[in-house]
This record gives C-alpha cells, sequence and structure tokens, in this order.
C-alpha cells in the first residue's frame, strides 16, 4: 500500500521542482533575449553593488572626457587664431619692409595705408573672436566682447579699447594643472605700453600723412611688430602645450572609460553560450519534474489499499 501523505510530498516537491525550473529557464531565456544578465540587485547582490559603482564612475569619466575634450578644441581654436594674428603681423612687417623703398612717393604710399587699414580691422575681429559662444581673448569675462574700436571724424579707427579681464580664465580638469580657458586679451595684444593695434593705427596714419623721417619712423614699427610677434610665439608655444597635455590625459581618461565599459560589460551581459548550456540543463531537468509528478497523479483509489 502506497501512503498517502507519501504521495502528497512527490507531488509537492515535484510541483516545486517544476517552478523552480521553470522560473530559471525563462530567466535564462530573457538574458539570451535581451543580453543583460544582471537587472536587479536580487540577480545577484554583491555583481550588482560592483556593477553600481562601476556606472556611477563611468558617468564621472565620460563627464570629464567631455569636458578635457571641449577644452582642448577651444584651445586649438584659440591657437588657430593666434596664428591668423600672427600671419597679419608678417604682413605688415613686409608690407613696412616694402615701404622703405626710397623711390616711393607720397601718394605711393596711401595704398600701403589703406591695406593696413584693412589688417587693423582684421586682427580686431579675430582678437573677438568666440568659441561656443565664450570670448576667448576675454579672460575670466567670457561673455564681454574684449576690444571695442573707436573712430574719428573720418570714419577710420583711431584707438582700440581693452574691456576683458587681466587675467585667463583658468580651469583645472582632473589630474591637470590649470589650465587657460580662455585668454586675457592683454596677454595676447601687449608687449610692455604697445599694442598690435597702436602699431598698425600709427603706420596707417603715417601712410596717409607722411611726416617726418620715414626711414626711423617705419623701422621704429617694425622693430615693435617683432616684438609683438615674439610674444605671440612665446603664447603659441605655450597653449600648444596646454593641448599636448591635455590630450596626453584625455587618452588616459579614455583608456579608463574603456576599461570600466568592458567591466561594466563582464559584470552585466550576457555570456551567451554560458546562458544556452543552463537553459538546456534546466529545460531538461524541468521536463523531467513534469514526467516524474504527472506519474504520481495517476494513482488510484486501488493503490492504496493493502
Amino acid at each position: 500500500m502506497i501512503q498517502h501523505s507519501t504521495i502528497l510530498k512527490h507531488i509537492t516537491s515535484g510541483v516545486y521542482a517544476m517552478q523552480y525550473h521553470n522560473s530559471l529557464l525563462y530567466r535564462y531565456y530573457n538574458d539570451i533575449a535581451t543580453g543583460i544578465k544582471l537587472r536587479r540587485p536580487s540577480d545577484n547582490p554583491i555583481r550588482y553593488l560592483q556593477l553600481a559603482d562601476v556606472i556611477m564612475s563611468l558617468s564621472s569619466q565620460q563627464a570629464l572626457n567631455d569636458s578635457l575634450q571641449d577644452a582642448r578644441r577651444s584651445i586649438e581654436y584659440s591657437i588657430n587664431q593666434l596664428i591668423n594674428i600672427n600671419n597679419i603681423l608678417n604682413k605688415v612687417y613686409s608690407l613696412s619692409s616694402q615701404s622703405l623703398d626710397a623711390t616711393l612717393s607720397d601718394a605711393d604710399l596711401v595704398s600701403f595705408a589703406y591695406e593696413i587699414n584693412t589688417l587693423l580691422q582684421r586682427s580686431v575681429e579675430l582678437c573677438n573672436s568666440k568659441y561656443n559662444g565664450r570670448y576667448i581673448f576675454s579672460g575670466e569675462l567670457i561673455d564681454k566682447i574684449p576690444f571695442v574700436m573707436n573712430y574719428d571724424s573720418n570714419g577710420y579707427i583711431n584707438n582700440v579699447t581693452y574691456q576683458g579681464s587681466l587675467n585667463n580664465c583658468n580651469v583645472a580638469l582632473g589630474n591637470t594643472y590649470p589650465v587657460p580657458y580662455t585668454l586675457s586679451g592683454q596677454m595676447v595684444v601687449k608687449v610692455d605700453n604697445i599694442t598690435i593695434f597702436d602699431v598698425l593705427i600709427t603706420l596707417r596714419n603715417f601712410y596717409n600723412n607722411p611726416t617726418g623721417n620715414r626711414h626711423d619712423t617705419i623701422v621704429a614699427a617694425m622693430s615693435n611688430i617683432e616684438r609683438l610677434r615674439q610674444n605671440l610665439d612665446r603664447v603659441i608655444g605655450s597653449m600648444s602645450a596646454y593641448s599636448s597635455q591635455l590630450e596626453d590625459y584625455g587618452q588616459q581618461v579614455q583608456q579608463d572609460i574603456l576599461n570600466k565599459q568592458t567591466l561594466q560589460s563582464d559584470l552585466q551581459s550576457t555570456d551567451y553560450a554560458e546562458a544556452v548550456v543552463h537553459a538546456n540543463a534546466h529545460e531538461y531537468l524541468l521536463q523531467a519534474s513534469m514526467a516524474v509528478t504527472s506519474r504520481l497523479f495517476k494513482y488510484s483509489l486501488l493503490d492504496y489499499i493493502v
């Protein structure tokens, strides 16, 4: 005679086994379908905490990388504009050298004045350049136009006033030393008490109205231009060094991001080969549990009678 309690115990165990294997089978099928094996703390508490830490750190590093890239692009843009300003000085120096020709008449010099005036206007435009809405040569006052042009009664620029900050706008990004996000315009255009604009205005005015010693006036201007060019070369070199520093640090951050993404994938993503093996095993055990349990339901009343 089969004990009724024994049958019930086996049926209960069979039902539990079916529920258990069916639950795991569903989980592995879901892992395979979604590609994600870790969705909630109950899946694996320890690994879930590790994943949360990785995701938080990854978000921080990605934000740092974005800031590094933006700062480097800003610096590279500033370098390009500095080179353009330097090219203007090279052009003015060349014109000044040509104007030393003693055979040139005062009327000939007027054409030099026109070209110098055009270069003057262009130099102010370059010094008022913006990147992502920020004035790159306004120092800490990034929202304020750095150079303002004043005109005489003939419509010529007779003065350029700087109204930006005397200090660079420096930012510290991660482990880097503070780097200049935007430069003080005084650093760019001024050496001692002489600015690029002063030299160009002086030359233009002289070419329009040549008075005094032509040679001495032009040579003095060329000497100032050379000093201003040397200053720009120094600033360009310094900014290039900052750009290189940001590039090196950015590569480190990007490698760290890649490593964290790999770790995140290891913790969260489905190992398809492993998931398929486990799914097949639990499918087999589910079928076996169903077969055994179904046999228990085939017993009749006669099986309980001696």
